[in-house]
């Protein structure tokens, strides 16, 4: 399954993610949309349950059939109990998806 992603997709974490855990960064596995290599620049805006937000950003030289695209902090500020996130892409990608439809991500941490 897969999620076409024309620029933005707003998506929430695990529950296991929301509470008492740090996030460093996270990890998508993206396509070109139109199959073609391409390089693709990726920003998460990530919202904690205390309202504070933190940027991620990543970019990647996607071959046609895709590959896994890290954003992570250039900050050393630290965020944690995470509750949702914006995922921005410069352009149309598809996303490869969960069996619900949600993009799958990979979320790492502590």
């Amino acid at each position: 399954m897969e999620t076409i992603v024309n620029n933005v997709i707003y998506t929430t974490p695990p529950k296991i993610w929301t509470t008492n855990r740090t996030i460093i960064a996270v990890a998508v596995l993206a396509v070109p949309k139109d199959n073609m290599k391409s390089v693709v620049n990726a920003r998460a805006i990530l919202t904690s349950q205390d309202g504070s937000i933190q940027e991620f950003t990543g970019s990647m030289n996607l071959p046609e059939y895709g590959e896994l695209v890290l954003l992570k902090s250039n900050s050393n500020k630290k965020i944690s109990n995470v509750i949702a996130m914006k995922l921005i892409f410069d352009r149309p990608v598809r996303l490869i998806s969960t069996k619900t439809d949600n993009p799958a991500i990979m979320w790492m941490g502590y």
